[in-house]
């Protein structure tokens, strides 16, 4: 009788050591899978950051693309453009006319 009821708490130890093991691997399992989300998570957060800035950098480009292509248009079929460019960028000036410099105050 004395080695049955010791086999049947030896039979119920295990079964919580038993319970506790498979509880113990589950928690685990759920804290791997929770920190492999968090990772994946904040991978994509950095992705998905880098693709805006990449994104806003595009479409900067774009208009200034859209920006030279017009001003290549406007130089090969505008020459009052070349006339404007010359005397606001260069200084120059017609060929019969008298420049006045002003001094400044």
């Amino acid at each position: 009788m004395i080695f049955t009821l010791g086999k049947a708490v030896i039979m119920a130890f295990l079964q919580r050591l038993f319970v506790r093991a498979v509880l113990a691997a589950l928690f685990i399992c759920i804290a791997v899978v929770a920190q492999r989300t968090y990772l994946s998570y904040r991978d994509f957060a950095e992705v998905e950051a880098a693709q805006n800035t990449l994104q806003s950098r595009i479409d900067e480009q774009r208009l200034e693309l859209r920006e030279l292509e017009e001003e290549k248009q406007r130089l090969m079929n505008d020459f009052s453009y070349y006339e404007q460019l010359g005397r606001e960028e260069f200084g120059m000036i017609k060929k019969d006319e008298t420049v006045y410099l002003v001094p400044l105050p």
